[in-house]
């Protein structure tokens, strides 16, 4: 009987023993998937901050697009390539740029000269008789960031403006849409 009561114990030891190892191996399972899962979060966190960003960017380059037209330019810069203003630190969009807060955003903006187009005309109705205006063709850089994610984002667009000045047309002339004529998004050269 002794023997039956040794065999028993030991028995129960081994299924205490294999409950206490299965149990360890679901909390750590679980574990893994709370950790995962907050993990998941975290990324889609940041991915729907940068998609707010990208599209208050948009928004924000829409604006200072539709503005120009009817205003003179603001934050003039001479023509410079698109790398190398990819490139600024921030202080010299702080003194170049126009700038502000847009929602948790700090943004600026600066804009180029590009050409003027003297043989446009810029309304339909007046295409049979030609009535030329002056087009003025301006770049608009705009830099959004973000400190607390460090994501920053540069945007460009080329704008017609209309110019009251006449100038003789040396070829043919040509409608030409006022406002943004392209839209891109450029590569931080950091």
């Amino acid at each position: 009987m002794l023997r039956y009561a040794k065999v028993k114990f030991y028995q129960r030891g081994i299924v205490l023993i294999a409950v206490l190892l299965f149990l360890s191996i679901f909390s750590l399972l679980g574990l893994y998937a709370i950790e995962n899962s907050v993990r998941q979060t975290k990324i889609t966190r940041e991915d729907l901050g940068r998609y707010i960003m990208r599209e208050s960017a948009e928004y924000l380059l829409r604006q200072v697009a539709l503005a120009l037209p009817q205003a003179m330019p603001t934050c003039l810069i001479t023509v410079m390539p698109a790398s190398e203003i990819a490139k600024q630190p921030l202080q010299w969009w702080k003194i170049k740029g126009c700038g502000g807060n847009f929602r948790s955003f700090q943004y600026y903006y600066v804009t180029e000269f590009i050409g003027t187009d003297t043989c446009a005309y810029m309304n339909p109705a007046v295409s049979e008789n030609k009535a030329i205006t002056v087009a003025d063709y301006y770049r608009i850089t705009l830099f959004v960031s973000r400190e607390e994610i460090g994501e920053k984002i540069f945007l460009q667009s080329v704008v017609v403006r209309p110019n009251s000045v006449t100038m003789p047309c040396e070829a043919s002339s040509h409608f030409v849409v006022t406002g943004s004529q392209s839209f891109r998004e450029l590569t931080a050269g950091y």
